[in-house]
């Protein structure tokens, strides 16, 4: 009997995730395509056994199953999955529990016959992608006329609302000052007209997260009874106004640590900068060239299986596991935050919710300052808060640091590449997940595990795009093959070394004015014109720049490293500062980072075992 190929993939999600800046709903709808896979398997094997389904994978937005059937058979089973799913909560709002909201995403199908050679699966997916371009689809069903209609969606601006969201009076300033004034009175409750659409997501959002974790407990190790999970960004990065209180009492804290056998060194933690405090990192991560290695193992069904399942367990038994396990241990706090009441309210402050004390006994008090976006397949993008930021991205390429498939005798390496975004939380989140995204692809760099980084001050996205931004520093192209990493990305080795490079250099006292001083000092080019003599900044591409800022390094080095024994790391930092073709660009770096290193110093502090590193 023949078989064929049945790609199924989520498309247009510029309609359903990147329509709205609620976090809540983007998660809803991410979560549900990663469900699809799983709830078309589901529906396969319960109506259509006689055609023995079999999953070959399934990612983030897309699977692909094998069926026995010839192409018109698997064109109806295609055509009945697609309005199966088209049907899959449209009432969400009317049943209790939490419904995935299919029906309001959009799928494709492509169907192929199986050949026995990978250009099948390429022509399954090719006919799924030509149905996407002419419609071929089951879009969500009109809904009726709702008296709401009269109104926007609160939460999307592209569409109408239908419905209305109820909401408790905690939520109505946080609302109240995303959406605008559209929040209604309704007695003793208080409700937001929006769309049906939104409404399935987000209420599928809120749910679906901590079950997401639960059911990977096993793997990720969450532990679901001990601990939650912060529901907005402004919870993510909401911190008790603790800095004047800590500040002014070292003295009697500096003695309770030493009472406790603690040096202030070892344990004393300020405040957050002001330029950290209210900030994300919001990172992209994409495997670099991983459609290449499909096609090298083969393109084959067994090879796709096996690159789906290596590149899952990778994801989930070392990064996520990694990320759990560091925000768990951060949460639970080593036995010097729990015996000093002033560093234990300092703890409380950056790893619990906001309006819980530290002594709370409810143990989901702890909540996780983590949220993750879109996961699986080929890209993962989650929200840090920004004082995590360096310190989760080398966390994940450790644990990806020698990731690699073997098969048929032959070894492959994983690659990564990553964009780091440091936005204040109130920027619109598709902007900042915009930022990220393109840095990723700044970073696509063959053979090397990389990443870009960029923090932004304003709330606003840039005006004319990340490229104008980076064009504007740089200059439009690197001028040199050595410029070209420094350019753009960084290998995750050399983030590594650029963190240890500051932390030494703060613990030195070097002040970071001094480098920008002398970064500017360099970019600053004499231009003689019919007027005189005026001073322009230079690109810090510009092999001027930093063959000028090198020199100034030079001698900034030698007076720094001549008063003590450095730590090699400063040495190091020191060193590629000296390198002429790119010494405007490293200086650029390290002021760049600077406040973003270890802005609460635990990086220096083994938080699973309350000991120094």
């Amino acid at each position: 009997m023949s078989k064929v190929y049945l790609w199924l993939e989520g498309v247009d999600f510029a309609e359903f995730i990147d329509d709205t800046n609620q976090i809540a709903v983007i998660r809803g709808a991410s979560l549900a395509l990663l469900a699809a896979g799983e709830e078309a398997e589901g529906w396969l094997k319960r109506n259509q056994p006689a055609l023995a389904p079999e999953k070959i994978f399934s990612g983030a937005s897309l699977s692909l199953f094998r069926l026995a059937c010839d192409e018109s058979g698997g064109e109806v089973v295609a055509a009945a999955l697609r309005r199966h799913l088209a049907d899959r909560g449209l009432n969400v709002l009317d049943v209790k529990q939490p419904v995935t909201p299919f029906a309001y995403l959009r799928f494709v199908t492509g169907v192929a016959t199986d050949d026995g050679t990978p250009a099948a699966i390429r022509r399954a997916h090719a006919r799924a992608r030509h149905a996407q371009a002419h419609g071929v689809y089951h879009p969500p069903a009109r809904l009726e006329t709702h008296e709401t209609n009269r109104f926007m969606c609160a939460m999307s601006r592209s569409r109408q609302a239908d419905c209305y969201m109820r909401l408790t009076e905690d939520q109505v300033e946080t609302y109240g000052a995303n959406v605008g004034r559209r929040i209604e009175r309704d007695a003793d409750a208080f409700r937001l007209p929006v769309s049906r659409s939104v409404a399935a997501r987000r209420y599928y959002g809120r749910k679906a997260r901590e079950e997401f974790f639960a059911r990977r407990k096993g793997t990720i190790g969450f532990d679901a009874a001990r601990f939650g999970f912060v529901n907005d960004l402004h919870e993510m990065v909401d911190l008790a106004p603790l800095a004047d209180d800590l500040s002014s009492d070292r003295e009697e804290m500096t003695f309770a640590l030493r009472e406790a056998g603690q040096t202030a060194e070892q344990a004393w933690r300020e405040a957050p900068r002001e330029t950290v405090r209210n900030k994300i990192a919001v990172f992209h991560v994409d495997g670099n060239d991983f459609t290449a290695i499909r096609d090298a193992m083969g393109g084959s069904a067994a090879a796709l299986r096996e690159f789906d399942e290596q590149v899952t367990a990778l994801l989930e038994r070392k990064v996520l596991a990694g990320f759990m396990r560091r925000l768990q241990a951060h949460a639970d706090a080593p036995d010097v935050w729990t015996q000093i009441p002033r560093l234990r309210a300092l703890h409380g402050s950056v790893y619990r919710r906001p309006d819980t004390e530290p002594d709370d006994p409810d143990p989901r008090a702890r909540r996780l300052r983590f949220e993750l976006l879109l996961y699986g397949g080929d890209e993962m993008a989650f929200i840090l808060p920004a004082w995590l930021g360096l310190e989760f991205a080398g966390l994940f390429f450790d644990a990806v640091a020698d990731a690699h498939i073997l098969w048929n005798g032959k070894r492959y390496d994983l690659r990564f590449k990553m964009g780091l975004a440091f936005v204040n939380y109130k920027m619109p989140i598709r902007e900042a997940r915009n930022l990220a995204y393109g840095l990723c692809d700044i970073a696509k760099t063959k053979d090397r595990n990389t990443i870009a980084i960029q923090a932004f001050e304003s709330i606003e996205p840039p005006a004319n795009g990340l490229g104008d931004v980076r064009s504007g520093l740089f200059g439009d192209e690197p001028v040199s093959p050595k410029q070209t990493v420094a350019h753009a990305v960084m290998d995750a080795d050399r983030l590594a070394e650029t963190v240890a490079g500051l932390m030494a250099f703060k613990r030195a006292g070097a002040a970071r004015s001094q480098l920008y001083g002398m970064l500017r000092a360099a970019q600053w080019t004499p231009v003689r014109g019919r007027a005189g003599t005026r001073h322009v900044s230079g690109k810090l591409g510009a092999p001027g720049v930093n063959a000028k800022a090198a020199g100034y390094f030079k001698d900034y080095a030698t007076r720094m490293l001549a008063q003590a024994r450095p730590e090699p790391a400063l040495a190091a930092l020191f060193a590629r500062l000296q390198v002429k073709e790119t010494a405007a660009m490293e200086a650029w770096l390290a002021t760049h980072l600077y406040d973003y290193v270890d802005p609460l110093g635990y990086l220096e502090f083994d938080v699973a075992s309350g000991a120094s590193a």
